[in-house]
C-alpha cells in the first residue's frame, strides 16, 4: 500500500513503515524536508509527539520548505514542547514563530507577494504564547500576548481580562 493511501485510510503504522523506508535513501534536502514533514504528521496521528517534533525539526533544518509550511511546523513544535512541559524550548520556538508571522504579514501587506501570505496569529495562538511565557516566568511577554489576544477578538471573554489581572499580579505590577 502506498504511503499516501495508507495515511488517507487511517493506517498510520503502515504509512510510517513506508516513509521510514524512504528515509533510508540518500535524498536531496527538499526531499528530506518533505519526507520528514510527512513523517511528523504521521507520528502525530500515532500519538508519538516527541518523535513528531524531531521529524519536524529535521524538515525545518533543511531550509527548503516554503514560509507557510515552515510556520505551520514551528507552531506545531511550540505546541508539542508545551504539551511535554518543555517550556524554554516552547518559548523559543513560539517567539520565532510569532516574530516571523508578524514580519511576513508586514511583507505581504507591502508587496502582496503570496510567499508572505501565512497564517496570522489569532486569539488562540496569542493565548498559547501567554501560557508558555508565564511558564518561563516571562510575565511582560505573557501580558503582551494576552493584550494581543484581547485586541483580535470583537468581544473578548471575561476570562482573558481575569488572566491579564493574574499575570500583572504574578509580575508584581499590582
Amino acid at each position: 500500500m502506498k504511503i499516501q493511501e495508507a495515511t488517507t485510510d487511517g493506517k498510520f503504522a503502515e504509512a510510517l513503515e513506508g516513509i521510514n523506508k524512504l528515509a533510508d535513501y540518500k535524498t536531496v534536502p527538499i526531499e528530506t524536508a518533505a519526507f520528514q514533514r510527512a513523517r511528523g504528521f504521521i507520528l502525530l496521528n500515532l500519538d508519538r509527539e516527541p518523535e513528531a517534533a524531531e521529524a519536524f525539526k529535521i524538515a525545518l533544518a533543511q531550509g527548503e520548505l516554503n514560509n507557510f509550511m515552515t510556520q505551520e511546523m514551528k507552531y506545531i513544535i511550540a505546541n508539542l514542547h508545551a504539551g511535554e512541559s518543555q517550556w524554554e524550548e516552547a518559548f523559543n520556538v513560539y517567539k520565532e514563530w510569532l516574530d516571523n508571522a508578524l514580519a511576513y504579514q508586514a511583507q505581504y501587506e507591502q508587496t502582496q507577494n503570496e510567499d508572505y501570505n501565512v497564517t496570522q496569529p489569532d486569539s488562540d495562538s496569542y493565548r498559547l504564547g501567554a501560557a508558555i511565557a508565564a511558564s518561563v516566568n516571562n510575565f511582560p511577554y505573557a501580558i503582551a500576548r494576552t493584550e494581543d489576544a484581547i485586541k483580535v477578538i470583537p468581544q473578548p471573554e471575561k476570562e482573558l481580562y481575569a488572566l491579564l489581572v493574574a499575570l500583572h499580579y504574578q509580575s508584581k505590577d499590582l
